[in-house]
């Protein structure tokens, strides 16, 4: 016999009314059952399924999690600078946002005190080049330092890093470089940086991308044991083994362009098989693929706010998700042991010490 479900409720939770004095945000939930608490018995387990998710996308693609940086030249001490936090429709504008940022350092940094401005030339891709297009999508351009006439100028600069370590988070995937483990001061270039005396070339090495958080994941305090790989719960890929550890995830759901939406299309949808025998508080949260909070730096757990310039966007603002679970209440049955017929075994009379005398014996008709 298989598993039984004993008893179904079904639990409707909308977090937007998230409250600014409490523990509840709008993506990261406490929720209390109070007396509506879900209890096994012995041999009975709980079953938790998602049935349905839904929250507007109230992030940005490119955010806090993949937009720093680090330059480092010849001129000045290394700097932290950051891609402007919005959503790009293609990859040229996330070229000119990039090209414009080493633009600005280079003017602010150069030692000719003549220059005035920054020219970008052979920009790339070019902006009449869609997401489908026939480019290779690798960004590449040239930057030169003008004076107040327009005059191309020395720039002064001898080196000239971008360095894009993956502790900053996910620029080397957003834009197409390399990643740089640790923290400490490297001589590393994440892309291809060639300088001469009046202009700078700067080449990414892969294809870039307008976002770097194709799922968000939706977290849980419950006992499971579901599992996931070390990647998904570290926010730095440092001396991350392809191993498993025990999993908080609930769900992967899909994030598109206005809305995240999770609706199975069968029977066949996320669920845990809880060790717990008794739910009562369970907390939900979501996070992007590393485990981070969305749109946010984990050294600022205080930080409610994904995107805009609000502070409290997941207590007073839009950002909250609403769901639907079903909650089983499940009998487990061991499968029954297989039943053999077994022969008697045959008992040797003599062998056994055992003589039978038939003729006086009852049982035994008398031969006629």
């Amino acid at each position: 016999m298989t598993d039984k479900v004993l008893n179904t409720h079904a639990l409707f939770i909308d977090t937007s009314a998230a409250d600014k004095e409490s523990l509840s945000k709008g993506d990261d939930f406490q929720l209390h059952l109070n007396t509506q608490s879900i209890d096994a018995d012995r041999g009975q387990f709980i079953r938790v399924s998602l049935n349905e998710f839904a929250m507007y996308k109230t992030f940005t693609n490119v955010n806090a999690n993949n937009s720093a940086f680090i330059v480092d030249n010849s001129a000045t001490a290394a700097q932290k600078v950051s891609l402007d936090h919005q959503n790009y429709d293609t990859i040229y504008e996330i070229a000119t946002n990039f090209s414009d940022k080493l633009g600005a350092v280079m003017l602010a940094d150069s030692t000719n005190a003549t220059a005035n401005n920054f020219l970008v030339s052979d920009l790339a891709p070019g902006n009449t080049t869609g997401i489908n297009g026939t480019t290779d999508n690798i960004i590449s351009f040239k930057i030169q330092l003008r004076n107040v006439s327009n005059v191309v100028i020395n720039h002064n600069f001898t080196t000239f890093l971008v360095q894009m370590f993956e502790e900053e988070g996910d620029a080397f995937a957003l834009l197409g470089g390399n990643r740089i483990y640790g923290s400490t001061p490297s001589t590393q270039n994440s892309i291809t940086v060639s300088v001469d005396s009046s202009s700078i070339t700067f080449q990414c090495l892969y294809p870039a991308q307008r976002s770097t958080t194709s799922h968000i994941y939706l977290r849980t305090s419950m006992t499971t044991g579901s599992s996931e790989t070390a990647s998904l719960t570290q926010d730095t890929g440092i001396d991350v083994a392809p191993e498993v550890s025990y999993s908080s995830i609930l769900a992967r759901i899909p994030v598109n362009s206005e809305f995240c939406v999770y609706e199975p299309n069968s029977d066949r949808c996320y669920f845990l098989d809880l060790h717990q025998k008794h739910l009562n508080n369970i907390r939900f949260y979501l996070t992007d693929h590393k485990n981070r909070r969305i749109g946010r730096r984990p050294a600022n757990t205080g930080n409610k706010t994904a995107a805009g310039t609000g502070l409290d966007q997941s207590t007073l603002g839009n950002l909250s998700f609403s769901c639907v679970l079903r909650i089983d209440v499940v009998q487990s049955y061991l499968p029954k042991e297989l039943q053999f017929r077994t022969e008697e075994p045959v008992v040797n009379a003599k062998s056994s010490g055992v003589l039978l005398d038939i003729r006086n014996n009852p049982n035994f008709p008398a031969r006629r």
